[in-house]
């Protein structure tokens, strides 16, 4: 595959197409844009896909068309007609959201080793030279979608990864544009996610069991009250700013264990959580045969409310509670 690009201003309600570029050789403004955004893209919270079979005779065919010797800009607007095609019948649901679909530039670059694919913002200007309304590819823009096809030694395309600026990936773009499924299950990605997260704990927080408790119990209502995993939130909300008992945790070799699990078990780091992959339940603290305690509150609002002290020679767990008191102390018979 020889590089080119493709660049075409895209409005699905108007129904309004400009094309900007039409497969020539890119600039080098142009390769640096590319290049920022493919980065920004690669090192986001993207999900890994594969063509379904549809997909594989319609718009891989597609795109590996325009890429090829012989592909032009009229092979580009019919793909970007498909985008707008998409995007129109999507906008009702959307609208009804209380959001609307962005027009923007629909981009297609490619080089021997990948082909990306992308919707990116686009911003009016008025130009300091000319004085006149202009229109332009900012650097610090947002990328809106995108897709980064790796190119296999056949020089076909491959996987892709796929990026969406919003909170859940929009199926618009990945399912009835792309035709793409994802290579990982949300299943088999929050069964993976929530043992590989458990294994850490038991290597890393497993000598101080209160730790390991709170740490563990704060995951566990994540992936239990979340409809979307996206492992920053995740660290952040679960580790974040929580303060060990045992301060000899390193919390930030921590954090970076969890942040490297997508990666170390190919799994993916933003995905759609399903809540009866995990069968896990709370940890809890064995007190005596009869009686554990659990924990599913913030651990720092309760610090200064338990509290292990030897007395007499023997271990003890004061707890502070007002209920707890009045349940078992004796009853004043008068």
């Amino acid at each position: 595959m020889t590089e080119k690009y493709f660049a075409m201003s895209i409005d699905a309600k108007a129904g309004h197409t400009e094309s900007l570029a039409d497969g020539t050789a890119p600039t080098d403004d142009f390769r640096e844009f590319v290049d920022y955004f493919a980065k920004k893209t690669e090192k986001s919270t993207s999900r890994k896909y594969s063509f379904t079979v549809e997909g594989a005779a319609t718009t891989k065919e597609k795109i590996e068309g325009i890429v090829a010797e012989s592909g032009d800009s009229a092979e580009f607007l019919e793909l970007a007609k498909d985008l707008m095609r998409c995007e129109a019948d999507a906008s009702d649901k959307v609208e009804q959201l209380g959001t609307e679909i962005p027009q923007g530039c629909f981009i297609l670059y490619s080089t021997a080793e990948r082909v990306l694919l992308a919707k990116v913002d686009s911003l009016e200007f008025i130009d300091e030279k000319t004085l006149r309304k202009e229109s332009g590819l900012p650097m610090d823009r947002h990328v809106l979608k995108a897709a980064i096809f790796s190119v296999n030694a056949s020089g076909t395309l491959d996987e892709a990864r796929i990026y969406d600026s919003t909170a859940r990936m929009a199926s618009y773009w990945y399912a009835e544009f792309l035709r793409m499924k994802p290579v990982v299950s949300d299943k088999e990605n929050s069964r993976s996610t929530w043992d590989a997260f458990d294994a850490i704990l038991n290597r890393r927080v497993n000598k101080s069991k209160g730790d390991r408790l709170f740490i563990r119990n704060a995951g566990l209502a994540y992936f239990r009250t979340q409809s979307e995993f996206d492992i920053e939130e995740f660290i952040n909300s679960v580790v974040g700013e929580y303060n060990p008992l045992d301060e000899t945790i390193n919390m930030e070799g921590l954090k970076k264990a969890i942040r490297a699990i997508p990666n170390k078990k190919g799994l993916d780091p933003k995905f759609a959580l399903d809540a009866s992959a995990i069968r896990a339940k709370k940890s809890h603290i064995p007190l005596h045969d009869h009686m554990h305690l659990v924990i599913s509150g913030d651990i720092d609002a309760l610090r200064n409310k338990i509290r292990p002290e030897i007395v007499e020679g023997r271990k003890v767990l004061q707890i502070e509670s007002e209920s707890g008191y009045d349940a078992f102390a004796p009853v004043n018979k008068g």
